[in-house]
């Protein structure tokens, strides 16, 4: 075979490739291009006008496709650090969920504990129901009429001082139905004492004789005081509404799901049926927060849980006490804070960036629920006229 022979067999091969990488390419078109990856090497397909609009559009090789893509859409770091949830209907219904305003009141409680010295270290959960206790009402008023209240006397009394406090939040489980979670600052030394009154507390309120091993639950392990409180309070709202929004300083929407401010994954709390869902002592509730001119970081807009659970409030009050910093829980709140200025100077840098989009946001987000609000008056009524017709027929029927 000569050179002319060769050279044309050669080119019958590349136009015979060519119709092909044509004919694929308009295959794509007509698809609308279904079938293609982000990956696939463009370059493959040829030089007619089909193989020419496709590599226009997708570039043609892997670099070009992320190039174009990152020219339309330029990748941004908002700065909002969150422990992001799929969006979930189950999320926001079934039981008597924490709104945010009880989550940030909740979350204000510890952070101002911490202002005045006091660490929320000790965790109890109490089951009425093992205890002969079913009605939920009547529980509550045990909870705080023979349970707190000589509990604040006791703590007086042994501590020296009257700064008692503690938080709750009550919850109706499937396996032994209504029980109430707490967190009370309690020093070391004192928790030894504090689980023998409990207990006996506990024990004269019991229905059924002696206590049920399962009835009481106390957890305070001594390391990690500031980190477990955190940890603690977070598990303590995981029935919370996750849905329910709060205002946001950082990034560029002016508020953030409350689900996404808490690691924990979000449980149902069941049916409360009792008046209160949750409940603070007056040391650290919000008259006395107010009165103290203390506003968490939370209700300042901060919505990063890099900030929100760093103890910072603790360090604040151990160097306006002039206390000694040589405690192993100071020594590592100070690595924290140097983290946690360099966080600071970068949401200030974000919340100029993303001002204008987060005023866009609020705007929208009022429009949204004014019209939520209009269909849910048309909702009622429609039910109440519903009703009223009913009622007519009823009386029709009845003469």
């Amino acid at each position: 075979m000569n050179d002319f022979e060769s050279s044309k067999d050669t080119s019958c091969l590349e136009e015979h490739l060519s119709w092909e990488r044509e004919e694929l390419a308009r295959n794509l078109r007509e698809s609308g291009y279904s079938g293609l990856s982000p990956r696939d090497e463009h370059t493959r397909f040829g030089a007619g006008p089909n193989c020419q609009l496709l590599q226009a559009i997708f570039g043609v090789d892997k670099a070009a496709w992320e190039s174009s893509l990152e020219a339309e859409h330029p990748a941004v770091d908002y700065g909002l650090y969150v422990f992001r949830k799929p969006i979930s209907y189950k999320d926001s219904i079934g039981g008597r969920r924490l709104n945010a305003t009880q989550f940030a009141n909740l979350y204000s409680a510890v952070a101002f504990a911490n202002t005045l010295g006091l660490v929320m270290n000790v965790h109890v959960s109490v089951t009425w129901g093992l205890l002969g206790i079913h009605n939920h009402t009547e529980a509550a008023i045990i909870l705080t009429d023979r349970v707190l209240k000589p509990l604040r006397q006791w703590y007086a009394y042994h501590a020296g001082r009257d700064q008692f406090a503690w938080l709750y939040v009550h919850e109706n489980g499937r396996t032994h139905g209504f029980h109430t979670h707490l967190l009370f600052a309690i020093p070391n030394d004192l928790q030894p004492a504090f689980r023998r009154w409990l207990s006996l507390r506990l024990s004269a309120l019991c229905r059924h004789g002696s206590i049920p091993k399962e009835a009481c639950h106390i957890t305070a392990p001594p390391s990690d005081r500031i980190g477990r409180q955190w940890r603690y309070f977070q598990y303590l709202t995981k029935g919370l509404d996750g849905s329910n929004e709060l205002p946001a300083r950082v990034g560029w929407q002016s508020h953030v799901r409350i689900g996404d401010l808490i690691s924990q994954p979000l449980e149902n709390p069941g049916d409360v049926l009792c008046k209160k869902k949750c409940g603070i002592s007056s040391l650290i509730g919000v008259k006395a927060r107010q009165t103290a001119g203390f506003r968490s970081l939370l209700e300042q807009g901060v919505t990063d849980v890099r900030r929100l659970y760093t103890g910072m409030e603790y360090l604040h009050h151990m160097r306006q006490s002039s206390l000694p910093m040589d405690d192993s829980v100071i020594r590592r709140l100070l690595e924290i804070e140097e983290r946690v200025l360099v966080i600071e100077h970068e949401e200030e840098a974000n919340r100029k960036s993303f001002e204008k989009q987060r005023r866009q946001s609020r705007k929208a987000r009022r429009i949204a629920l004014k019209e939520e609000a209009l269909i849910r008056l048309q909702i009622e009524e429609s039910l109440k006229e519903k009703a009223r017709r009913e009622q007519v027929l009823l009386q029709l029927l009845r003469v």
